[in-house]
């Protein structure tokens, strides 16, 4: 029975996920193959996150991941781990497009 999760949020910029997985906790993991429970899972990087038995690889974009619906790992840390990726390219983009952010609500 498979366990396997894919996720549509589009992971396309790869130094705002290291910069991500560092502010959480994790480990970045230059990878083109990583471990899950069904064995081998292709990928172009990978992020272990904290307290996660397996890790999400990234391939195209796509997340993979395996967390046996949170016995392996909780879905509100890769939620997290999601939404913080997605301030850190806004962030970004803002910036390299001359724009200075003066505050952040998130809610």
């Amino acid at each position: 029975m498979s366990h396997k999760t894919s996720v549509d949020t589009q992971f396309l910029d790869q130094e705002s996920v290291k910069k991500t997985i560092e502010e959480l906790g994790g480990t970045y993991i230059e990878a083109k193959e990583v471990n899950l429970f069904e064995g081998r899972q292709e990928c172009d990087y990978a992020v272990q996150l904290r307290g996660w038995r397996y890790p999400v690889a990234i391939k195209d974009g796509v997340a993979t991941f395996d967390n046996y619906e949170g016995r392996w790992g909780s879905q509100e840390s890769f939620n997290e781990f999601r939404q913080k990726y997605a301030e850190n390219v806004t962030l970004k983009q803002a910036q390299t497009g001359g724009f200075r952010v003066l505050s952040r609500n998130l809610t």
